[in-house]
């Protein structure tokens, strides 16, 4: 009988078939099993299944844009390129000096339209020194009319701590809403993971991930234009390098867990075969989800069910094969263990019924 396994595995092996098939032409028939089977059988415990999945991030520096929120001449910078500054730190001045401008101009204005009330009221006119009064006067009227937006000062401040970076400089004019400068913040960092809806579940906002070398991540946003992670990055140590981390992807406490390699699996779908008393029984099982090699059952397993996990060929050697192929519903079988101690393949002893 022994002879006869042995040339069997190595067709199986040579013709790439699987051994858990049962009924296939060339394994073994009702006459090459023994009518009852030696099997090792282990209690089924409830364990901790879980899911991880890998994820990759590059973080760069928080970076936002200085924005004006008026009109206005660029008159003075109190920063360079490169300076350190804090939050609300004043980095360009609006319009400063120009109310001592716009009094020049009005002055200069009034002193025009007199001369030219005298010119028009003098007994003897000159209608060429008239016109160009009243060009000058159209000139100053301009030029105090280009003004009007210019006469209230304003100054722009950092929106944030960080380096500066300048987009403007003096004698610039801006309008609302320009961009003026750049604040970087290299002791805050970001990076956005553009991920699949199905993968950004264990991104749940305010969550802390460990990146490793002491540095921790919180989940900024998780939205439709994807994940974004913050890390503070005080001594700004951290670099632009792809940082790699794990995440839980599912978590069951007090689950049924097997091995990927330890179910069955034919037209009807997985299972597996449990021991009732004396005989096998075929379980259909639901997977529920598989990881690192182990799956999550959710159906047809139970806590303490007898899970048939091989066949033994020799309880005296302590010859055994994962092959259940001289399994089947209701077989006889008898069910046995291996002792922890000794090693030895023993019968498994179960209460009187």
């Amino acid at each position: 009988m022994k002879r006869k396994r042995a040339v069997l595995a190595v067709v199986v092996f040579l013709g790439g078939i699987s051994v858990f098939s049962s009924g296939v032409p060339g394994f073994p028939s009702d006459a090459d099993c023994p009518s009852r089977v030696n099997v090792l059988v282990e209690p089924v415990e409830l364990r901790v299944f879980r899911e991880i999945q890998s994820f990759s991030a590059t973080f760069v520096p928080e970076s936002v844009p200085v924005i004006t929120g008026q009109a206005g001449l660029v008159t003075d910078m109190k920063v360079s390129d490169g300076d350190r500054v804090s939050r609300g730190f004043i980095l360009i001045m609006l319009n400063e000096g120009m109310e001592d401008e716009a009094a020049d101009i009005r002055g200069e204005l009034e002193k025009w339209k007199k001369t030219l009330w005298k010119q028009e009221h003098w007994k003897e006119r000159n209608p060429a020194a008239e016109e160009r009064s009243r060009r000058r006067i159209e000139e100053l009227e301009t030029q105090l009319k280009d003004f009007v937006p210019q006469l209230s000062k304003g100054h722009v401040t950092a929106p944030m701590a960080g380096i500066v970076e300048l987009a403007v400089v003096p004698g610039t004019e801006v309008e609302e809403g320009d961009v003026v400068a750049k604040i970087t913040n290299h002791r805050r960092k970001y990076a956005r993971l553009d991920l699949p809806e199905s993968d950004r579940t264990p991104f749940t906002p305010g969550r802390t991930i460990d990146l490793g070398a002491g540095y921790q991540a919180v989940v900024a946003e998780n939205g439709d234009k994807g994940v974004v992670l913050m890390v503070e990055d005080p001594a700004d140590r951290l670099g632009d390098d792809l940082k790699r981390f794990d995440l839980i992807r599912r978590e069951e406490n007090d689950a049924v867990v097997l091995p990927s390699g330890g179910i069955l699996r034919d037209e009807m779908g997985p299972y597996v075969f449990v021991a009732e008393g004396r005989t096998a029984r075929r379980a259909d099982i639901t997977v529920a989800a598989e990881a690192d090699g182990n799956i999550l059952v959710s159906r047809g397993l139970e806590a303490g069910d007898l899970l048939i996990t091989h066949q033994v060929l020799s309880a005296r050697s302590g010859e055994k094969t994962e092959s259940l192929d001289c399994l089947a519903q209701g077989k006889r079988i008898r069910p046995m263990i291996i002792d922890p101690k000794t090693g030895f393949i023993l019968r498994y002893k179960e209460e009187k019924e």
